[in-house]
């Protein structure tokens, strides 16, 4: 196993018909440990799980929406999710959020 790893980086993202039985039998152990996609508890669809919650694991969709999540904008006043925090702990959302001045690279 440890040669084919060796050989072909991606081994874990494009698994080969031809890998070491050895590689299959790790990859269904950690799946049964709790590693690898995991269903969202609120929309039921496999993705990116960024918290738990009571109701289960949340993907970064569900996130995003959570109103536990959202707060009220510093600057426009609407819920948003937090972009940034000033110093002195009130949020902006990303629309107010202004964007870092950056020196032209031309």
């Amino acid at each position: 196993m440890e040669a084919h790893l060796a050989e072909y980086a991606d081994a874990w993202s494009a698994p080969s018909p031809h890998c070491p039985v050895a590689l299959v039998r790790l990859a269904s152990l950690l799946d049964e440990a709790g590693f690898g996609k995991k269903t969202c508890g609120r929309c039921k669809q496999d993705g990116f799980i960024v918290t738990h919650r009571e109701d289960g694991p949340i993907c970064r969709r569900c996130y995003v929406k959570d109103p536990l999540v959202m707060e009220e904008c510093a600057s426009c006043g609407r819920m948003r999710n937090p972009g940034r925090r000033l110093d002195d702990g009130t949020a902006l959302c990303a629309n107010c959020n202004p964007r870092p001045e950056r020196e032209c690279a031309r």
